[in-house]
Parts: structure tokens; sequence; C-alpha cells
């Protein structure tokens, strides 16, 4: 008998068809639908100030300036 295969997980990437032409709100939506975030994590990631403009500049090509 040959072992048993693990289920194929879903295949994500980092394209997210017009992810820039949404708000900040329909993004993080988006990205919990594509990602399996729970509640928990979207209300963490949807809090003001949730990510640091240092981290985000370390992530995101386009950061400006800090409020």
């Amino acid at each position: 008998m040959e072992p048993a295969q693990p289920a194929a997980s879903p295949q994500i990437n980092s394209r997210l068809q017009h992810f820039r032409n949404l708000t900040p709100a329909a993004r993080l939506e988006a990205l919990a639908q594509a990602t399996g975030l729970d509640a928990a994590d979207v209300a963490t990631l949807g809090q003001a100030g949730a990510l640091t403009t240092a981290r985000a500049n370390g992530m995101v090509e386009n950061v400006c300036c800090s409020a």
C-alpha cells in the first residue's frame, strides 16, 4: 500500500488582479480571502498604525511620509 499523499494546498501568489484599484478596506478583504486570514488577523491589520512606516519602507517601494 502506498503512503497517503498530502492534500494539495491552493496555489497563491502575490498577484491579486486590480488590487491597486481597490480601496484600502477592499484590499484587506481581498487579502483575507486570498490567504485565509481569520477575523482576528483582519481586525489587527485593519487598525490604524498596524504597519509602521519603517516596516512599510522595507516592504513597499513607494512609501513616502510618516503621519
